[in-house]
């Protein structure tokens, strides 16, 4: 088994975020309809590391891109035992669906309560961060130049002293 810390390293932003989802805490949580569109993802993710192992010619990529393989092996293997630990769990349940649609419509709209603040978050802690990058880095230029405000038009007025000096010399 591939250790977390390594996978991390093979792993570009979005492949990471597949396999983590792969780990117990998270694959529980998951729908069996999310779970088989993961495992799509990862068996393609898998086949196009090990066709990629044909294409390389160096040993050290050849080596690092079968543990990529490998990796997403583990990671299908993981859905794939979750999807039938959640196939299983629905089977035994029994099928009384009485009051189950309420309860399904309040969660629903709890969900999207809830990503609706999340996302409202998010976007102001973005555009605060940018705020202050922009900030900072308006700053860090005065400091640089030695001006003490921020100067309008300052290309034009050396543009303007510069023709009148042309202007005298005709």
């Amino acid at each position: 088994m591939i250790q977390p810390g390594e996978a991390r390293e093979l792993c570009s932003k979005s492949e990471w975020a597949l396999v983590e989802s792969s780990f117990s805490p998270l694959l529980e949580t998951l729908s069996p309809a999310d779970l088989e569109s993961r495992i799509q993802r990862a068996s393609t993710l898998h086949r196009k590391a090990e066709a990629l192992i044909d294409l390389q010619h160096s040993d050290s990529r050849k080596r690092t891109t079968r543990r990529k393989a490998a990796l997403f092996g583990e990671v299908v293997g993981r859905f794939e035992a979750g999807l039938k630990l959640v196939e299983k769990a629905n089977i035994s349940q029994p099928s009384d669906n009485s009051g189950k649609r309420q309860i399904t419509e309040k969660t629903r709209a709890l969900n999207r309560d809830a990503l609706r603040q999340r996302y409202v978050r998010d976007f102001q802690r973005s555009k605060n961060e940018d705020l202050s990058a922009a900030a900072v880095h308006s700053e860090q230029q005065k400091a640089a130049s030695g001006e003490k405000r921020i100067q309008s038009h300052a290309g034009s007025v050396t543009r303007r002293r510069q023709a009148k000096r042309d202007m005298k010399n005709r």
